[in-house]
């Protein structure tokens, strides 16, 4: 076959394809659509060859995705924290709140050992020495009220003794234990009473005291029993020569504690650095002493503080005076209650000169009101004080006015306020340390054992006041009830060697007004010591107001 003839069948089977692809595609066309039914109808993209995809309109679409993505996400973690479906929370309480009164049934109070010395060591010739001569010691209970029971015991639990109340029809709810003088010790007791409810006028109460006629304790010292406490300030004299202050501080607990001092002098409004160390541990069922004079010397007063770190304690100091081998007195400090713009002295146990020790933390002015035997406020030239925040005061006061039993202080701001009552005679010299106690309505007091004195209850508002007054023998026995009036600033006085019952236990109630107004002390004397000797002691009431107390809980919704 020649190129010729190959070309023209080529060309013949080109137009053979093109004519069968053409008769295909017309086939196609010429076919009725209607004879087909929707679903046999063929799809026809209709795409322009020039066409491209949208590729801006793609992004925007995920972008917004992504966005509500989020915002789903994010509104449901909100709905799941802040607002949760009811269940998938609990059930809500509403905010309220509510009243609990809560109040002790258990009070625990340490009764002072009878007074000894700093040291008592023998140094040097005899005639020198140091000696705390025939001291002797006693102390009274009671126990007053709705008291299941109560019962003195020594410091670590043993010997209990039980206050018994009198039997009969006519028994009163009371129990009295004394310990004479010979039976009282060195050492200190515990006093410890449950209550079947603490109400006002339900309480414990006692009382020691110590004295001696030869050596260096000659005088009389004595206090009201101290209850335990986490924390306790003491208002105390000079630490300058001549004095000795010793610290004793008492655990009746079962578990040690580590008591820590702050002190505060008389030079500047600055805490005392301490020479010996601020903190002391004190075992359990023990004591532990410390010396101000040596931690804290060349100060006209103290403010020590004690707080303890796991048991409550119970503290006194036991302060005296000497001038050369001379005896000058010597007490108890017993803890000063928390500072209060009103106080009362209640008695200035027949001194012939007083002083007040005084701190506030800030400074401000103290108003001195004399309350007077006779009815009537007693007037005295010297009766608006100043004094600085931070630092202890001691201002010698002017001559006692005539008939004045006792003081009653009103400040500018809140203080702690303690009497330095004074007394000398050609046998020795004494001095006392009353501490001011706020007004109350309720109240008791004993008289230690072997004691006499005279009982002052004074009214230390500018209203007048009423009250009853019941005194109870040593067996626990009513003797007598009488109903006191006072007039405005005044006191009532009551000679215990009048009395032929011979009461010692005094049991107090305020009938009027509703403001606590009352105070009630004991100026004490021993029978028996020389009649030339110096006695200046006193005995606080115990305060017998309810000491339950009122708090609020506040619930709130619970998430």
């Amino acid at each position: 076959m020649t190129t010729t003839d190959m070309a023209k069948d080529q060309e013949t089977n080109e137009e053979s394809a093109s004519s069968s692809e053409f008769d295909y595609a017309a086939a196609l066309q010429s076919e009725p659509d209607q004879a087909k039914t929707p679903e046999e109808r063929p799809y026809k993209a209709k795409v322009s060859p020039d066409s491209k995809p949208p590729v801006k309109k793609t992004i925007g679409t995920v972008i917004a995705a992504v966005i509500s993505g989020f915002l789903v996400v994010a509104l449901f973690l909100y709905l799941l924290v802040e607002r949760p479906l009811p269940w998938l929370s609990d059930a809500q309480v509403s905010t309220s709140s509510q009243m609990y009164t809560v109040s002790q049934t258990e009070q625990e109070q340490v009764c002072p050992g009878r007074m000894s010395l700093v040291d008592s060591g023998s140094y040097g010739d005899s005639q020198y020495q140091v000696s705390e001569g025939d001291i002797t010691s006693s102390m009274r209970a009671v126990a007053v009220g709705k008291v299941y029971r109560s019962q003195i015991t020594n410091l670590d639990g043993s010997s209990p003794l039980a206050l018994v109340s009198p039997a009969g029809k006519d028994a009163q709810p009371i129990a009295v234990l004394s310990r004479g003088s010979g039976q009282a010790s060195a050492h200190p007791f515990i006093q410890i009473s449950q209550l079947t409810k603490a109400s006002a006028g339900t309480g414990a109460a006692a009382s020691v005291a110590s004295w001696a006629s030869q050596g260096d304790l000659r005088g009389v010292a004595a206090t009201s029993c101290i209850p335990v406490a986490l924390s306790q300030t003491f208002l105390a004299p000079s630490t300058r020569t001549g004095w000795t202050q010793q610290l004793i501080l008492v655990n009746p607990s079962s578990k040690a504690t580590v008591a820590t001092l702050k002190v505060h002098g008389s030079g500047n409004s600055q805490a005392l650095a301490l020479s010996a160390n601020s903190s002391v541990t004190v075992g359990a069922h023990s004591q532990a002493k410390i010396n101000l004079s040596a931690s804290a010397a060349n100060q006209d007063g103290l403010l020590v503080s004690v707080t303890s770190s796991d048991s409550p304690l119970s503290g006194y100091i036991q302060a005296v005076r000497s001038q050369g081998l001379n005896s000058e007195g010597n007490d108890y400090v017993s803890p000063s209650p928390a500072a209060s713009q009103r106080l009362v002295i209640g008695t200035l146990a027949n001194s012939k000169q007083v002083s007040l020790l005084l701190y506030g933390a800030r400074s401000g002015t103290a108003h001195l009101t004399w309350l007077g035997t006779n009815g009537q406020e007693e007037e005295s030239s010297q009766n608006t004080i100043s004094f600085t925040g931070g630092k202890v005061g001691l201002i010698r006061l002017a001559a006692i006015p005539s008939g004045a039993a006792g003081i009653a202080i009103t400040s500018s701001q809140p203080i702690r306020a303690s009497v330095l009552a004074e007394s000398s005679q050609k046998g020795g010299s004494d001095f006392a340390l009353i501490t001011g106690r706020k007004p109350s309505s309720h109240a008791a007091l004993t008289v230690p054992a072997d004691t006499k004195g005279t009982v002052v209850i004074s009214n230390a508002r500018s209203t007048d006041c009423e009250a009853n007054l019941q005194s109870y023998d040593r067996k626990g026995r009513l003797v007598k009830t009488q109903k006191i009036s006072l007039s405005a600033y005044s006191s009532q006085s009551f000679s215990l060697a009048d009395s032929a019952s011979s009461p010692v236990a005094f049991v107090l109630k305020q009938t009027s007004p509703s403001l606590s107004a009352l105070s009630m002390a004991l100026s004490l004397s021993v029978p028996g010591l020389s009649p030339s000797l110096s006695q200046v002691a006193a005995v606080n009431s115990v305060n017998l107001a309810s000491s339950a107390e009122s708090i609020r809980i506040q619930r709130g919704p619970v998430l």
